[in-house]
């Protein structure tokens, strides 16, 4: 399967957003968070609907249309 998901920095300031260009397992996907981007946490996104739409990046993601939404919480100061 295509593999894609998002993994945050030991500091928590950066998350890695990633998707593999062709199908990939996922002991090798889990290992690109832990080994290259060296991620402590990783969250792996579900596989069959893995598309990206980035034409500048030479991605477009055929398939059914799909609206990703991700967030950031922050805690209030003094809470």
């Amino acid at each position: 399967h295509v593999r894609n998901g998002v993994g945050v920095s030991k500091d928590g300031k950066t998350a890695y957003f990633a998707i593999s260009n062709t199908a990939v397992n996922f002991a090798s996907f889990a290992l690109l968070f832990r080994d290259t981007l060296r991620t402590p946490n990783a969250l792996y996104f579900d596989g069959s609907v893995s598309r990206l739409m980035a034409p500048e990046l030479g991605r477009s993601g055929a398939g059914f249309a799909i609206g990703p939404m991700v967030g950031l919480v922050v805690p209030k100061a003094g809470g």
